[in-house]
């Protein structure tokens, strides 16, 4: 996604029309961002709102050495752990981890068959999708964003630790429901 300086400087000037247009030109690619973090679309336009007011305001401190896609990327997925961290305490059904630390070998070997069955994105995310909230959260944040294990501790203010568990369970989980899917994938073909 490639930006002009000039509606990125308009932003900055308060421009109404540039700023519209900057919103037109992230919509896509930043949604996207948020529909990965959200349990629907009305909280993934949440996400989408509040991270582009953020990226809005963050444009003056923006490093002109930076791509502005992947500042912007950035800016939306520390909005959406903001925004999560914030309401934690009112989300239901979390598992309190830290009272039961489970570690598990996080290198989990595929079965032959199940390597060679392409999964589709679409299928994957909505897997992760099914995981509980806050395990799909970290998983997502470690192994899409590629955030290392201490920095979404202190982002999501749990330990690391848990981050690990939430981390293992995750792939645990996926590869259980991989096995499922390469099964009825199997049968279906048959």
């Amino acid at each position: 996604m490639y930006i002009e300086q000039e509606i990125l400087d308009g932003c900055m000037s308060g421009d109404k029309r540039a700023q519209r247009a900057l919103h037109k030109a992230c919509f896509p690619f930043l949604m996207k961002v948020c529909r990965l973090y959200s349990r629907d679309d009305q909280e993934a336009m949440s996400f989408f709102n509040g991270g582009f007011y953020k990226i809005l305001k963050g444009l003056k401190r923006k490093k002109k050495n930076i791509p502005y896609h992947l500042w912007a990327r950035k800016v939306m997925v520390n909005s959406i752990i903001d925004d999560y961290r914030k309401h934690k305490k009112y989300r239901k059904n979390e598992i309190a981890v830290e009272d039961f630390l489970v570690y598990e070998n996080t290198h989990t070997n595929f079965d032959s068959d199940l390597a060679d069955l392409i999964f589709e994105a679409d299928e994957i995310i909505e897997m992760i999708r099914e995981l509980p909230e806050m395990t799909a959260k970290v998983f997502m944040l470690f192994a899409l964003e590629e955030i290392k294990y201490s920095e979404i501790a202190d982002k999501l203010n749990i330990t690391e630790s848990t981050v690990r568990w939430h981390v293992s369970t995750a792939r645990k989980k996926l590869m259980d429901r991989m096995e499922v899917a390469s099964s009825k994938k199997k049968v279906a073909h048959e």
